[in-house]
């Protein structure tokens, strides 16, 4: 999967989805990343490997329950 700045995904966080929005990718194996947290009021920043994150994208796909 090819990541790149301004794309939104869900992704599974502490055994919930969330919306995530890519604020960059560093050396093609990084990437930046932000959502809102359980009470929407601030953003939480995060950075993960690309096949971590779509690991975690692909596990959201597929429990969309929560």
């Amino acid at each position: 999967m090819e990541f790149k700045e301004g794309q939104t995904y869900k992704s599974r966080i502490s055994n919930k989805n969330y919306k995530i929005h890519i604020v960059a990718v560093v050396d093609d194996c990084m990437v930046v990343y932000k959502f809102y947290g359980k009470h929407k009021q601030w953003w939480h920043y995060a950075i993960k490997r690309a096949d971590d994150l779509e690991f975690y994208i692909e596990l959201a796909e597929a429990r969309k329950d929560t």
